[in-house]
């Protein structure tokens, strides 16, 4: 049996999620392999914590995946309200 083991953290509205599982090696976010994920300055500080550690990764696939809840960000920055689900089904505005 693989072992799997899943984790997340939250900073202000954004929220990571990560799933190590055996493999090999590979890092991917947002299902983007770490080698081509955006610049160069940004592939350096996420890999920075893995050089410390030599073949922490080794065999090791990880996959994160992050989410920003921009919309419900924006909407209580406006003081717009969203619907909230009543215990009888219906949706009713704050």
């Amino acid at each position: 049996m693989v072992k799997i083991i899943n984790t997340s953290g939250k900073r202000k509205t954004a929220i990571a999620r990560a799933t190590l599982k055996a493999g090999k090696g590979v890092i991917r976010i947002n299902s983007v392999p770490l080698e081509t994920y955006g610049s160069d300055t940004t592939r350096m500080k996420i890999a920075e914590p893995l050089l410390l550690i030599p073949n922490a990764v080794n065999g090791i696939d990880v996959t994160i995946d992050v989410a920003v809840a921009v919309l419900w960000d924006r909407q209580k920055q406006s003081g717009q309200h969203l619907p909230v689900a009543s215990s009888s089904g219906t949706t009713t505005p704050r």
